[in-house]
């Protein structure tokens, strides 16, 4: 079943109405003697996709059947599940004011439909009515079920919803001419319409509208719920119902007596309350709506509205756009519809709404209740015992003094006690000891927490916390799960606890212990401390002079500075085999690095190297670390696609145990030394000053070098792998490898070459091939295949030997379009150019399209994707299954240059889900896009930030 109406069997030419329907649309009829409920009840357990009840209507009421429905009447039955059906009330004013509202909000909550209703007359607007059903609970798409009912005659439908005539006791529809007329409408719900002139209109008995038009009118509303509306007017104007004389256009010279509720016109209005209550709706226009002593209800209607409640227990509603709303005094209900809203409680207990999009919502003073609905809205309670619910979105919340409860909902979402005005104890873990603002303050569904301006003291519970101190000298304690702990302004100290945790260190001098679990540390500015504790921990220094202790575990550290200036950091490995990873001259610069137990590394890449906050070290052509100081580092690992050129100490070089990853075209510059004449093969016991052997036994080269006229060596290099002597070049103090290393035979060959016949001269052939067979086959690879121009290709990717300890294979692309797929493994594809698309397949991957327009498909697995803005060409890229915790970074995104929009639902057929359009030059034209397949746009968030030089974007999936 489709659509239904469901209308009273009484209306006026009925047949005529229903004759405008759409073919597909059924028909229930209902007699002044039918119960209504009923056949309502029985048409939503057949859910249709649109229900539409037409009948006569006031506010909260809608007249169908032997009783009325309303509010009340909806409480005694039982009602089906109709979710996903859409319920229309083409009724008179059935939506209008808190009557109507709570109306179409419980007969959403009994059934689970999404309803609207009209707030005004519902009918052609020749009659002055619309068929626009304004009062929503949700989004509703269905159009009116009737065509070509505007006009008169056989064509349309000459009726509106109301019941019209002469003045009887009946519901009568009275219009005047410009002249200066009387007119009373009796009993009934009438409509009275003045136009030009000095009109006096009298309602008379029940709910009444009027409309005086210009001139100077006198209403007088009788009994009943009566309106006064100016929505023809053709200008806006001041309605000051306290000091009539500050009235202007249609509404100057009037005067009210017996009404109940003003509507203002298409236009920029001011309407003004006295002391009596009044219920204001500003219709459409920028209005301003300012009430008075008595609980006044404001609607704000179409338009960025301003509206100021008073003094009194008033009901501000807001509708579409961005309103700015004021309860003031009094115990307010404040409800804000669709747009960024402001909404400010005021004094009083007050009840926010912030409803659709992206609202700021202010408690002020008193015990106050907020919701903010969709959208990443900001929420402050101020004083008194509040209540803030986020909703869905990424939610700000910040209690004030009292003890607050506060739930996020759906998204990310944060509390904060920024502007408290003394450091707080916030303790998760033993609730009675928090202090300060925090004092009594609960939380349900907050992922994050931020300190204030003062000396904080946050302690995590066993959950997995989120803290920022923000500023003061705070200390940070972490539970036993995976917490994140950011330090803020300020000499802070955190303590991580068990499980996996990141610690951030800002400007100031911090101290960071991760203890126990595989930890990330990261100093920031400032001379920090930095402790891994126990577990495979990962510190970043970053700037100034730091303290990094790994403890227990295989440990990794980065200086992280990103900048010019030498580090002069102090590193003790502790216990396990740990590695600290250089790429920049500036990376070395004075550091300390003493590796403890265990089998401990230096790694030198020649590749840039992002460090896992992903900053990007730029790599240097030459690092020099003599200028280092080393104590137990075993290891000088060499990494990276370009060959090295590394100066060390004589000291530096006797060492090291283990020299790996050396190939040909690197280059070794022993400070202080002074080689002359070739490398010959021997053991190094004869060697004097300039002469250097090179011998292989069980795997190892021994390069050693003689610097004195005392026989023997007296510098030894150790480099893994089998070389030959004649693979090595000297010349003064430098060492300049040719070829690979080849496997060694399991007998020490110097004993066995000399008998050999083989003259010297067959010797260079052997070694020359290396130079015809590019270092990279060697080594290990796994298959993949690609797509390029239509035609399917093997290709191979290799071993991975970047920072990323977890990856295992990499490819690069070019500049083509490509079509890969990777392995099962964990795998780092590089598309570089060109519109490509990319399947990581099982595992841990790493994808990044590059420039250009790219799809990327993570597959099972937790996978990163990047994607290149920089380039001049428009890209729109859509990333397939962005998982819960992904992140994937646009680069070329400028804080404060570059502009953000989003849309529901859009991209490619198939795969629409959130997308983000994004300015990069801030020019006002879109230069990426990206699509989030699935994904709404309630269910991202992003941080922004920089490596080396250049900036991004990151959108998260909650």
């Amino acid at each position: 079943m489709n659509e239904v109406i469901i209308a009273d069997a009484g209306l006026e030419d009925l047949d005529g109405l229903l004759s405008h329907r759409r073919p597909d649309v059924q028909v229930t009829l209902v007699s002044a003697t039918d119960d209504g409920h009923a056949v309502l009840a029985a048409a939503l357990a057949a859910r249709p996709s649109v229900l539409h009840l037409v009948a006569h209507g006031e506010p909260g009421r809608v007249l169908l059947g032997a009783q009325p429905l309303d509010a009340r009447s909806l409480l005694d039955r039982s009602w089906p599940d109709a979710r996903g059906t859409e319920i229309h009330l083409h009724a008179c004013h059935a939506g209008a004011g808190a009557e109507g509202r709570l109306l179409l909000d419980r007969l959403a909550a009994a059934t689970g439909a999404a309803v609207a209703a009209s707030s005004g007359p519902v009918g052609p607007a020749a009659r002055g009515a619309s068929w626009k059903l304004d009062v929503r609970t949700a989004p509703v798409f269905t159009p009116s079920p009737f065509a070509g009912v505007e006009g008169a005659g056989a064509r349309g439908w000459a009726h509106e919803l109301a019941v019209t005539g002469t003045p009887t006791d009946g519901n009568d529809t009275l219009t005047s001419d410009d002249a200066a007329d009387n007119i009373n409408g009796g009993a009934g719900n009438d409509i009275l319409i003045g136009n030009g002139g000095n009109d006096t209109l009298i309602g008379g008995i029940g709910h009444d509208t009027m409309d005086g038009g210009a001139g100077a009118d006198v209403f007088d509303g009788g009994d009943g719920f009566d309106v006064v509306t100016y929505e023809n007017a053709t200008t806006g104007m001041v309605i000051d119902i306290g000091n009539p004389a500050n009235s202007t256009g249609d509404a100057a010279g009037d005067s009210f007596t017996g009404i109940e509720r003003w509507i203002g016109s298409n236009f920029a209005d001011t309407m003004v309350a006295g002391n009596d209550p009044v219920w204001f709706w500003g219709h459409a226009g920028d209005d301003v709506e300012i009430g008075g002593a008595g609980n006044d209800t404001m609607e704000s209607g179409d338009g960025n509205d301003t509206v100021h409640g008073g003094a009194g227990d008033d009901q501000i509603y807001s509708r579409a756009d961005n309103d700015v709303l004021y309860g003031e005094a009094g115990n307010d209900l404040i409800y804000g519809g669709w747009g960024n809203d402001m909404l400010d409680g005021g004094d009083g207990n007050d009840t926010l709404f912030g409803e659709g999009d992206t609202d700021t919502m202010y408690g002020g003073a008193g015990d106050d209740s907020m919701d903010g609905g969709q959208g990443n809205d900001l929420m402050y309670g101020g004083d008194g015992n509040d209540t803030l619910i986020g909703g869905i979105g990424h939610d700000t919340m910040e209690g004030g003094a009292g003890a607050d409860v506060f739930d996020g909902g759906d998204g990310f979402d944060e509390v904060t006690y920024a502007n408290a005005t003394a450091g707080v104890v916030l303790d998760l873990r033993n609730p009675a000891n928090s202090t300060g603002d925090a004092a009594g303050d609960t939380f349900t569904n907050i992922e994050r927490w931020i300190g204030s301006e003062f000396d904080d003291r946050l302690v995590g519970n066993d959950n997995g916390v989120w803290f920022w101190g923000h500023g003061g000298n705070d200390v940070e304690i972490g539970g036993a799960g995976n917490d994140t702990m950011e330090s803020g302004i300020g000499n802070d100290t955190i303590y991580g606890g068990g499980g996996d945790d990141r610690a951030f260190g800002r400007a100031d001098d911090d101290m960071l212990y991760g203890e126990a679990g595989n930890d990330l540390l990261a100093g920031g500015g400032g001379n920090d401390m930095l402790d891994g504790g126990t577990g495979n921990d990962t510190l970043i220094g970053d700037w100034g002079v730091d303290t990094m202790i790994g403890g227990d575990g295989d440990d990794v550290f980065y200086s992280g500075a990103h900048d010019p200036l030498p580090e002069a950091d102090i590193i003790q490995g502790g216990a396990g085999n740990d590695t600290f990873i250089i790429a920049a001259q500036s990376d070395a610069g004075t550091v300390s690095y003493d590796g403890g137990e265990g089998t401990d590394t230096l790694r030198i890449s020649s590749d840039n190297v992002a460090d896992p906050e992903n900053k990007i070290t730029t790599a240097t052509p030459q690092i020099d670390i003599s200028g280092m100081t080393l104590t137990s580092v075993e290891r000088l690992e060499l990494v990276g696609s370009v060959r090295h050129a590394v100066t060390m100490s004589a000291a530096q070089a006797n060492g090291f145990a283990s020299i790996t990853g050396a190939t040909g075209g690197d280059v070794f510059t022993i400070a202080g030394t002074a080689m002359t004449g070739a490398v010959t093969a021997g053991n190094g016991s004869q060697l004097t000053a300039g002469q250097v052997q090179a011998e292989t036994v069980n795997g190892v080269t021994y390069l050693r070098i003689g610097t004195d006229a005392t026989a023997g060596a007296d510098v030894t290099l150790r480099f893994a792998g089998g070389f030959t002597a004649d693979q090595f070049q000297v010349s003064g103090s430098g060492i300049t490898l040719s070829g690979t290393p080849s496997t060694p035979p399991t007998t020490t060959p110097p004993t066995t070459e000399p008998p050999t016949t083989e003259p010297p001269t067959t010797t260079p052939p052997t070694t020359e091939p290396p130079t015809t067979t590019p270092p990279v086959d060697d080594r290990p690879s796994t298959a993949m295949q690609r797509i390029v121009n239509g035609v399917t290709e093997d290709v191979k990717a290799y071993a991975y030997e970047g920072p990323v300890s977890t990856l295992q294979w990499s490819f690069l692309g070019d500049s083509r379009s490509e079509v890969l797929g990777g392995s099962d493994g964990n795998d780092f594809l590089n598309l570089l150019g060109g519109d490509d698309a990319a399947a990581g397949g099982a595992g841990d991957d790493v994808l990044d399209g590059g420039s250009g327009s790219n799809w990327l498909i993570g597959g099972s697995g937790k996978d990163t994707f990047f994607v290149d803005g920089r380039g001049t060409e428009v890209t729109w890229s859509t990333v397939t299954d962005l998982e819960q915790g992904e992140w994937s970074t646009l680069w070329g995104y400028k804080e404060g240059t570059s502009t953000l929009r989003w849309e529901e639902m859009d991209g490619a057929e198939g795969y629409k889900g959130a997308t983000v359009h994004c300015d990069i030059d801030g020019n006002g034209t879109i230069d990426a896009s990206m699509t989030f397949a699935g994904k709404s746009v309630g269910a991202m968030t992003t941080t922004t930030g920089t490596m080396g030089d250049q900036n991004y974007i990151a959108f998260i999936s909650l």
